[in-house]
């Protein structure tokens, strides 16, 4: 079963254990999701929200952009065009190098 895609079980891990964090990945670990204390799920376009909202408010977010894949939500581009004054999400079809087709929001 693939962790990143069905998460329930380690968020329910996470709070049977009294754990602060859980970290789901997919076979490959190209996908991520992460349950906080209380079971709360967080995926991956709100990380990429959250990192990038903060390191835009810190100076280091270098070009003002955020990187993601095609599977990105297109409201995590509306979010950080509108709300945090970033420019549009490059969206990649695959961050493999081999693969260099690119879209933007």
């Amino acid at each position: 079963m693939d962790a990143a895609l069905y998460p329930q079980a380690m968020a329910e891990a996470v709070v049977a254990n009294g754990a602060h964090l859980g970290i789901a990945l997919d076979g490959d670990a190209d996908k991520l999701i992460i349950a906080d204390e209380k079971g709360t799920l967080v995926d991956g376009d709100q990380i990429l929200a959250t990192l990038a909202t903060a390191m835009k408010a810190e100076g280091t977010l270098e070009g003002d952009g955020v990187v993601g894949t095609v599977m990105s939500n297109r409201g995590l581009g509306t979010y950080l065009g509108n709300g945090v004054d970033l420019a549009p999400v490059t969206r990649w079809r695959s961050l493999h190098p081999r693969n260099n087709a690119q879209d933007r929001d």
